[in-house]
């Protein structure tokens, strides 16, 4: 018999649709992924707008049925915390090498590692060649 992994996933309101999409789209082939090197699991995946991302945790809670893993889509981590909503990460020496150290700062509070950076989704910059010959160094 296998076991069941529950994770909420926060989505962006206000995002484009087309985004929404694609950010489910990136979550489900993880999930799918995962599950085929994993067989005997399985993922129970719920999205949740960011702005009902403490409601729906404190409601979870209330019933025992927290999630084994939060995805948001910022490090704002503090707030979960400070509710006993999430708990402090510890990582061996050799795990914390795996994440890039210039990210870990932004995840840490009073020496304590609140969350992992897993995704990123990089920003792009467009320029119009016909006004400006050379790419913009600085943003």
């Amino acid at each position: 018999m296998g076991s069941t992994i529950s994770l909420l996933v926060e989505t962006r309101i206000g995002s484009d649709p087309s985004d929404q999409k694609l950010n489910k789209l990136v979550v489900e082939q993880e999930v799918d992924l995962f599950q085929r090197f994993n067989p005997g699991v399985k993922i129970d995946v719920r999205f949740v707008p960011n702005d009902q991302l403490i409601k729906q945790l404190n409601f979870q809670y209330s019933r025992g049925l927290a999630p084994d893993l939060i995805l948001l889509t910022t490090n704002n981590l503090l707030p979960l915390w400070r509710q006993g909503l999430i708990k402090p990460v510890e990582l061996k020496p050799f795990e914390k090498k795996s994440v890039r150290a210039a990210l870990l700062p932004a995840f840490t509070y009073k020496e304590q590692l609140l969350g992992i950076p897993v995704l990123i989704y990089p920003q792009i910059a467009c320029y119009n060649r016909s006004r400006l010959k050379d790419p913009p160094a600085k943003i």
